[in-house]
């Protein structure tokens, strides 16, 4: 290990405790090194290291509510550029079951040490006034705060520890961070009532594993037991870089999860949490908030039913009539959750509800009339992927509903009402889902409907390069969605939308066809204009206008991870493009035909007499592609990015 040579004055040593080490693992103390570097010396491109990071997990007793958990997290990090001073900022979760039953969030400290002239100087966190509380969703919330006086080069420590009475609450353990980490550890005390499952992901090996009873016996009034220290310990950790197109980050980070698997009751008797998917699904099933929330769904369905003249209608249209009525009706709060928090009546009343409490409510009604429909819970794709090995509840935070019919399914989200039947919401979409009946099964909830936006341009080049274009767009899934959410019905918002993302100005009204009618393509027309670059004797013009990104999505060098697209994207261009009066073709791009196994490209031009007619489409051959398809996804792209931006050139005629 590289070794301190450089002295500090005798005023600035005493302020820390100085070490031969590079790295100190203690509580309050910095090392010379610490303060003094500017790179970590295995990653010279992060912007902050962890130097440590340590948990510990243990029960603690009270006389009034019984044993508490109580997690104390402590880190360590160094700043090594401004753009590493948001690893400042904190945010920790906290969960509540109802105002009285909540996580308590205690003893925070936090220290920045800066070196100044030579000195090293501390700043204290104080927590009064400067700890802000966020709501997230019904049951969770957080605490957020941020270290004073940090800059590149601050050393920052924080501490603080969250008790729960909620045993299932014991916080995952992330070793990897999208920074590097010096050291990472974790200390579990488990005590003989309540036992966990726990289970490490992408690693296969840790630095450091034990497990050892405390001799130490622990008392409150007749209960006598030890504890059972687990330590885990991980070095030098390498920083998970952002990688484009995957799930959640932690799907591939090193980590350690927890389950509550069983209580055992100092009065004798014990209590099973998990034990196979069949008795997670019995127990939703079962559950107010989920299973009797259907039951009372389908109370009120049939009085709605009624009204809905569903009589002689085959069952395509019923789903699609039901589902439509439930989004109309019914506003999503934009809180995710596989269980309900409120009562159907609350839901009639207030006419908006969590996802839960939405799209059981569908479920409700679709199995009221009749129809073979399913509830199943899923992890969103932010959330993280789903280990099948493990029947832990806490890996679903979504519900859906799956329709069976004419023998195949559809996957229905009430959630978002410009969303056609046969699409989910992204967020939903190429995820594993748990079918809630009685013998449950997996399935996949394939997004099944290509994205597809068609540009139609008609373009008029006048006097000094002004350019007036007619231009008609044809969206399809996503595509539709996005612009049939701008649109809502509102002229101004679309327009306003197009200056945001394409950089058009609107003239004149805008005319839309089938915006109610999701399941079709949503088709609108408008007018614009925008300038050629010309000089004394040519115009050049780029047939699409420059409405495309210049930059290439696949970004990295390397990969080693799937490129997970979550959906088929599909691009078209047409162009008509009047030749500008005294003016004649002077050069015009080749045509083009790329066809490989990620990619198809193709450019088409025909030149009349006062036209030239361009026509250029891109669609992708999947929503995955394995990491060493990553190269070719990236060159392809890039020659797609090169044709587009190749220019129409015209010349003066020569009187």
């Amino acid at each position: 290990m590289k070794k301190i040579m450089v002295c500090f004055l005798a005023s600035a040593i005493s302020l820390w405790s100085y070490s031969q080490e590079n790295y100190s693992m203690n509580e309050n103390k910095v090392t010379q090194y610490e303060m003094e570097m500017t790179q970590y010396p295995d990653d010279d491109e992060a912007e902050a290291v962890v130097i440590f990071e340590k948990g510990d997990y243990r029960f603690i007793y009270s006389d009034n509510v019984g044993f508490l958990l109580q997690m104390t997290f402590h880190s360590k990090i160094k700043i090594l550029s401004q753009a590493g001073e948001k690893y400042a900022t904190f945010e920790v979760p906290l969960y509540k079951a109802d105002i009285r039953t909540i996580e308590s969030f205690e003893d925070l400290t936090g220290i920045t040490y800066n070196l100044e002239d030579g000195k090293l100087i501390e700043t204290n966190f104080n927590p009064r006034g400067n700890v802000f509380d966020e709501k997230i969703n019904e049951n969770w919330s957080s605490k957020k705060f941020t270290l004073p006086n940090v800059k590149a080069g601050s050393v920052i420590e924080v501490k603080y520890t969250i008790k729960t009475p909620f045993f299932f609450n014991m916080r995952e353990w992330g070793f990897q961070k999208k920074i590097p980490v010096v050291e990472s550890c974790l200390s579990y005390r488990a005590i003989p009532y309540y036992e966990y499952v726990f289970s490490a992901t992408n690693i296969n090996k840790f630095d450091e594993q034990s497990s050892s009873v405390i001799n130490q016996e622990i008392r409150y009034g007749n209960l006598v037991y030890k504890e059972m220290e687990h330590l885990f310990r991980l070095k030098r950790i390498p920083a998970f870089r952002d990688e484009e197109f995957i799930t959640a980050a932690k799907d591939y980070m090193i980590s350690l999860n927890f389950q509550l698997a069983r209580v055992y009751f100092p009065t004798g008797g014990k209590r099973d949490y998990i034990s196979t998917w069949e008795d997670l699904a019995k127990d939703l099933q079962k559950d107010p908030s989920f299973g009797k929330y259907i039951n009372s769904a389908r109370k009120e369905a049939k009085k709605i039913l009624p009204q809905l003249s569903l009589s002689d209608k085959p069952d395509k249209e019923k789903i699609s009539i039901i589902s439509d009525y439930v989004k109309h009706n019914f506003n999503w709060t934009g809180f995710y959750g596989k269980y309900t928090s409120k009562k159907v009546s609350d839901l009639l009343k207030l006419k908006r509800g969590n996802v839960a409490e939405i799209n059981l409510f569908l479920v409700g009604m679709l199995e009221e009339a009749g129809l073979n429909v399913a509830p199943i819970i899923l992890s969103t794709r932010d959330h993280g992927k789903i280990n099948k090995t493990y029947p832990f509840m806490h890996y679903f935070n979504y519900v859906i509903a799956q329709v069976s019919i004419d023998d195949s399914f559809l996957f229905l989200d009430a959630t978002e009402p410009m969303l056609s039947d046969r699409m989910v919401p992204l967020r939903c979409a190429n995820t594993d889902a748990l079918i809630i009946e009685k013998e449950p099964k997996w399935t996949f909830v394939r997004q099944r409907t290509i994205s597809f936006l068609q540009r139609n341009l008609d373009i008029v080049i006048k006097d000094q390069g002004k350019v007036e274009v007619d231009a008609q767009y044809g969206t399809v899934g996503q595509s539709a969605y996005i612009y049939r959410s701008k649109y809502l019905g509102n002229k101004s918002d679309l327009a306003k939308y197009l200056k945001e993302s394409d950089d058009i100005d609107v003239v004149g009204e805008i005319e839309t066809t089938d915006y109610e009618v999701l399941n079709k393509p949503f088709r609108f027309n408008f007018s614009f204009r925008t300038k050629a670059d010309s000089n004394k004797d040519k115009i050049f013009i780029n047939p699409f206008l420059s409405l495309f990104s210049r930059n290439n999505i696949f970004k990295q060098s390397k990969r080693t991870l799937p490129v997970d697209m979550n959906e088929l994207k599909s691009e078209s261009y047409a162009a008509n493009i009047h030749i500008p009066e005294g003016y004649q073709l002077d050069f015009i791009p080749e045509n083009m035909m790329l066809n490989n196994d990620v990619l198809q490209i193709t450019y088409n031009s025909k030149i009349s007499d006062e036209t030239i007619q361009v026509e250029f489409s891109y669609n992708f051959k999947d929503y995955v592609f394995p990491a060493e398809k990553y190269s070719k996804l990236k060159d392809s792209y890039a020659q797609l990015l090169s044709k587009m931006s190749e220019m129409i050139v015209f010349s003066k005629k020569e009187n």
